[in-house]
This record gives structure tokens, C-alpha cells and sequence, in this order.
């Protein structure tokens, strides 16, 4: 990151298990059986001459054990569009990766029951890093303390996820995969699923918004995009189930028209998605029911009458 003109980083501290976890930006802080992390999130802004930072994480203890942590840095990715984290050896190379330059002290904690102990992270020789988005996980694995013999336990993993952005060297450029059009018989869809496509170098929010218009283009329904902050990282793609509301009922069958609004995080302009929905409704299925009732007995009627006549013609 030479010439840094800005570096933006976004700390989510989860308490789930280690091997797969979901990640949105979050506000508060979260915890798990009695152990928990914050802040959830920790934004840092360097200006242009610095070349480190450091903040810390509080670890509490709020059971009535003694807990013995330990505390590493790793580099992660992502598996899928969920977007759920897989965590890196040392040996797996990304080429987005902070661990390298990022420091954890102390390395191992000890937390008596009730109490709360500070983790310092300091992210070090940040112009040594390429442009574009590198991310890292602090990952703190806890156990209960004091264990002799062949005691069993279930080690407790929580994680800190720290985003790194470089300020106008990186490439930021999201895609929302195409979506068919559709037909649908009783209701309009209540979700959407947008499936996001990150094409750049930096580590992106999409933004954005959802509007749904009838035959004679009246709003029924809309949606925001995004509500949770969801990050998807450079070269994946995610899925976000994108919900609803209705603002008028639906109530003529047609073309219904999809106007989707999206764009990623620090964009000025939206990119416009246009796709549409046949909409059946339920007056027309009943309507096209009892037709298809009427249809089906006449032709029954038809059929005995034409065949009574034909034996009497016989005779």
C-alpha cells in the first residue's frame, strides 16, 4: 500500500464455530455460553503517513469457570455463495491476507470467573501490502481452566474478523448475476435471492433497493437491499435473500416489472436490473378453474349424449 491515502478496516467479533461461519456487520457485541467479545465492530482510518494502527478487544468471562484462552491471528476465505469462512493454515497462500502484518498481545489469556481482560491488535507495515482488500481473522479458543487427568471438554471458539481497504488504489466493481423472469400464480415472491458477484480487489457492501410495479406501473411492493451490511469479498459471490414489503395489494394478472437498484458501497450511481413476473392472481385461477370444471363436464355431456344416440342408430 504505498502512497496510502486511506485505510478502512471492519472488526466483526462472532461467537460461533470455528471451521464455518456467516459474517455481516454488526453493532453490538455477541457472545456464546456465558463468553463474549467486543466491540463487534471496529472501524480504523489511517491518514495518509501512518503506517499502523492499534485497538483492542475485550474478552469477558461470564460464566462461573475459569477459562483459558488462546489468541492467533489467520488469514481466511470464503466457501460458497452463503458466504460462510473457511480459516487458512499458514501454508495456504491468499493473496488478500493480513495476518502477515497483523500482531496479537498477549497470545494467551487466563479470565477468572466474572472478569474481562483487553486483546491489543496491532496492524503493522501496512504500506508493504499489495492494493486492494486483505482481511484476517483474530481467532481466540477457550477452554475451561484447571483440567487434570483425562478430563473431557468442548473447546469454544469466537472470532475476530478484521477488513482492510486501500483508499483509491484498489478496484471496486460488484455484479448482480442475471435473474429470470417468472411466472407466479397466487402471490407475488415475498423474497428475492440476488446473487452478488465481487469482480474487484477490495472487499465491497452491496447497496441498494427493490421496487416491484404492476400492469399500469403502481408500486405493490419494495425492499432494501442489504440491511444487515453484509461484505462480499474480492472474487466470490454471495447470495442475499433480499425481503419484501407490500405496499399495495396486487390485483390485476400480468406483467408485473422487478426494477432492481443496486451498486456497491462508496458508488454515486446506482446500475439498474429489469426483470418481470407473470402474475396469475387468485380471481383468474379461480376464474380459469371453473372453466376448465365447465369445459371438462360439457365435453363429458358430449361424449354420453353422442354415444346414446349412436346406439340408437344401431338398433
Amino acid at each position: 500500500m504505498r502512497n496510502l491515502g486511506q485505510l478502512v478496516a471492519g472488526l466483526a467479533v462472532l461467537s460461533i464455530p470455528l471451521s464455518v461461519l456467516f459474517f455481516d456487520n454488526a453493532s453490538a457485541a455477541t457472545s456464546i455460553n456465558g463468553v463474549g467479545a467486543s466491540p463487534a465492530i471496529k472501524n480504523i482510518v489511517l491518514t495518509p503517513t501512518q503506517n499502523s494502527d492499534t485497538y483492542s478487544v475485550s474478552l469477558s468471562n461470564n460464566t462461573t469457570r475459569t477459562l483459558d484462552s488462546t489468541v492467533k491471528v489467520s488469514d481466511f476465505t470464503t466457501a460458497g455463495v452463503s458466504n460462510s469462512l473457511v480459516f487458512l493454515n499458514a501454508q495456504q497462500e491468499n493473496t488478500h491476507g493480513l495476518a502477515s502484518v497483523t500482531v496479537v498481545s498477549p497470545s494467551s489469556l487466563t479470565l477468572v470467573p466474572h472478569s474481562t481482560q483487553v486483546v491489543t491488535v496491532t496492524i503493522k507495515d501496512a504500506n508493504s501490502l499489495s492494493a486492494g482488500g486483505h482481511y484476517a481473522a483474530i481467532i481466540f479458543q477457550t477452554v475451561p481452566g484447571g483440567l487434570h487427568g483425562n478430563q473431557v471438554t468442548l473447546n469454544q471458539n469466537l472470532a475476530s474478523l478484521v477488513f482492510v481497504t486501500t483508499s483509491g488504489q484498489g478496484t471496486y466493481s460488484l455484479q448482480l448475476l442475471p435473474q429470470k423472469n417468472q411466472v407466479v400464480w397466487l402471490g407475488l415472491p415475498s423474497n428475492f435471492n440476488l446473487l452478488f458477484k465481487n469482480t474487484g480487489n477490495v472487499q465491497t457492501a452491496p447497496r441498494g433497493y427493490i421496487n416491484v410495479s404492476d400492469p399500469f406501473h403502481r408500486q405493490v411492493s419494495a425492499a432494501i437491499i442489504n440491511a444487515n451490511s453484509g461484505l462480499v469479498l474480492p472474487g466470490t459471490e454471495r447470495l442475499m435473500q433480499t425481503a419484501t414489503t407490500q405496499t399495495t395489494r396486487p390485483i390485476w394478472p400480468g406483467w408485473y416489472t422487478v426494477h432492481t437498484y443496486y451498486r456497491y458501497e462508496s458508488a454515486s450511481s446506482f446500475i439498474l436490473m429489469t426483470t418481470r413476473i407473470f402474475y396469475v392472481g387468485p380471481l383468474t385461477t379461480l376464474i380459469l378453474i371453473l372453466v376448465f370444471v365447465f369445459v371438462f363436464f360439457a365435453f363429458k355431456r358430449h361424449n354420453f349424449v353422442f354415444k346414446n344416440r349412436r346406439q340408437k342408430n344401431s338398433k
